[in-house]
């Protein structure tokens, strides 16, 4: 993964795939534990955020 502004990599393959695995596990995680309720717009948000926050942490860590 290459930033179009430069030809430095974003994410080592390693981090990437850390990554891959930490945001698979988070989906799994949110779809047995949480029920279908009237409010998933707000656990998909939680989600992003979660998806964000994880891939910061990850980049600064290997980056």
């Amino acid at each position: 993964m290459e930033n179009p502004n430069d030809e430095k990599a974003l994410f080592t393959w390693g981090a990437f795939i850390l990554l891959l695995l930490i945001l698979t596990v988070i989906d799994i995680v949110f779809r047995v534990f949480v029920k279908p309720n009237k409010k998933m717009w707000l656990l998909q948000l939680a989600f992003l955020i979660v998806v964000c926050v994880t891939s910061l942490i990850v980049k600064v860590t290997f980056g």
